[in-house]
């Protein structure tokens, strides 16, 4: 079976990431020098990701966010906002233009 080598982002190929600026991401900085699996993480801020998808091509770019506060303090299903900046959480999809 060949690879699907089309690696675009657009409404059916969304992906997630932790904002670097957040609280989770934050925590999982500070484990990095302790862990090898967080040592070798790259964490971004939404702002960084939304300039890199504008520089190659890609528009109509619509973010979604949750894990809003500490993960410790997180002891149930959260709701998903529009937008990146409150919630550590950030699922982002773009097309190409």
């Amino acid at each position: 079976q060949e690879a699907n080598n089309d690696a675009s982002v657009s409404p059916e190929n969304p992906f997630g990431f932790l904002d670097k600026e957040l609280p989770i991401a934050q925590e999982y900085l500070a484990r990095g020098k302790k862990s090898k699996f967080f040592a070798q993480a790259r964490f971004y801020r939404a702002i960084t990701i939304e300039k890199m998808l504008k520089e190659c091509g890609f528009a109509d770019i619509v973010f979604n966010q949750t894990l809003f506060g500490n993960l410790e303090d997180i002891n149930q299903v959260q709701t998903s906002r529009p937008g990146h900046g409150e919630g550590s959480f950030v699922v982002a999809r773009a097309l190409k233009k």
